[in-house]
C-alpha cells in the first residue's frame, strides 16, 4: 500500500542519515587529531627558532598547518550538527510513515460478527483523533454470542423490576416460540416518550436457542417479578372492592372475602378465601376458580423491545 511504500522510504532515508552521521562524527574526530598534531608542530617549532631561520620557517609553517586544521574541525563541527539534524528530520518522518500506516489498519474493539459496512473503497474518511465528531463510522460490529434485548417500562412498572429477575419472550420470525432472558440493569434515568416517562431495561438473551435470534428483530417483552406456587387464580374482573376488603361473589350470590397477591393484568392470585373448582360471578357471568402449579403473578408485559444486539 501506499502506507508501507512511505513507511519503507523514510526508513531508508533514516538509514542514510544515520551513516551521514556517524561519517561526520569519524572526519571530527579526524579533524580534532589533526589539529592537535598541527599544535604539537608549532610548540615544537617555536622552542626551536633561535636554531635559525630554517626554524623560523619551520614554525611559520606549523602555524599555518595548525590554523587549518582548527578551521578544519570547525567545518566538521558544522557538519556534524547537519547530520544530527538530518536524523532528528528522518527519524521524524519515520514515526509519521509509521502513524498512517497504522491509520490503515482497522482492529475491531472485540470479537464479533460485522452486520453493516458503512463505506467503499476508494472513499476518504476522517480519523477520530483528529475530528471533534468522532470520525467516520466504517462498520457496525456485534458479538452475536452475547444478545441483549433493550425494552422500555413506564415508571408505573420500573418499582417492581430488579435485577436478576426472569424474562420471557417473543418474536415475529418465531412467533410460536418462547425465548428465556434475565433482567441484567434498568436505566436509572427515566426519558419523556409520548408524554410518559419509560426507563429503559436491559435483557441478557439466556436462551439455548439464542442462536435463532438476529440483531434488530422486535420482541414482546415479559418479566417475571414475582412467582407463586400451588395457588389458586380466578380472573381479575372477578374481585370487587369494599373499603379495604376484597371480595368475590359466588354462583349462590352470596359474597366471601379474599386475600389477593400480585396479578398479570387478567388472572390473579388468590391466598385465602377460595377453593379450587369453586363457581364465581365474573362481570355476571359464572366462572370458575383454577389451579395454578406455578403461577407467574408478576408479569410486567412492556411495549415491544428493541429486540436482541
Amino acid at each position: 500500500s501506499d502506507a508501507q511504500r512511505g513507511l519503507r522510504s523514510a526508513e531508508s532515508e533514516a538509514s542514510r542519515a544515520r551513516a551521514s552521521l556517524a561519517e561526520a562524527r569519524a572526519q571530527l574526530g579526524a579533524s580534532r587529531a589533526s589539529a592537535t598534531r598541527a599544535g604539537e608542530t608549532v610548540r615544537t617549532g617555536e622552542r626551536g627558532v633561535e636554531l635559525g631561520l630554517t626554524a623560523r620557517e619551520t614554525a611559520r609553517q606549523s602555524e599555518h598547518d595548525r590554523a587549518m586544521a582548527e578551521a578544519d574541525v570547525t567545518l566538521r563541527r558544522a557538519q556534524l550538527e547537519s547530520a544530527r539534524a538530518q536524523v532528528a528530520s528522518a527519524d521524524l518522518s519515520v514515526e509519521e510513515a509509521r502513524r498512517n500506516l497504522d491509520w490503515t489498519e482497522i482492529r475491531a474493539p472485540f470479537a464479533g460478527t460485522i452486520l453493516s459496512v458503512s463505506v467503499e473503497r476508494g472513499a476518504i474518511v476522517s480519523s477520530p483523533m483528529g475530528n471533534v465528531s468522532g470520525g467516520t463510522t466504517l462498520m457496525t460490529l456485534a458479538d452475536l454470542t452475547d444478545l441483549r434485548v433493550i425494552g422500555q417500562l413506564d415508571e408505573s412498572q420500573v418499582g417492581r423490576v430488579e435485577v436478576g429477575q426472569p424474562v420471557r419472550f417473543r418474536v415475529d420470525a418465531y412467533p410460536e416460540r418462547e425465548f428465556t432472558g434475565a433482567v441484567h440493569r434498568v436505566s436509572p434515568l427515566g426519558v419523556v416518550d409520548t408524554n410518559v416517562v419509560v426507563f429503559d431495561v436491559e435483557i441478557v438473551v439466556n436462551d439455548p436457542n439464542a442462536s435463532l435470534l438476529r440483531s434488530g428483530m422486535s420482541a414482546d417483552v415479559e418479566i417475571v417479578t414475582r412467582e407463586h406456587r400451588d395457588v389458586v387464580v380466578i380472573p381479575v374482573t372477578a374481585i370487587r372492592s369494599s373499603g379495604s376488603t376484597r371480595e368475590v361473589t359466588l354462583a349462590s350470590g352470596a359474597r366471601r372475602p379474599v386475600r389477593t397477591a400480585a396479578n398479570d393484568g387478567e388472572h390473579i392470585v388468590v391466598l385465602e378465601g377460595l377453593n379450587v373448582g369453586d363457581e364465581i360471578l365474573r362481570d355476571g357471568r359464572s366462572a370458575s376458580s383454577a389451579p395454578a402449579p406455578s403461577a407467574r403473578s408478576g408479569l410486567l408485559p412492556g411495549p415491544p423491545g428493541r429486540g436482541p444486539r
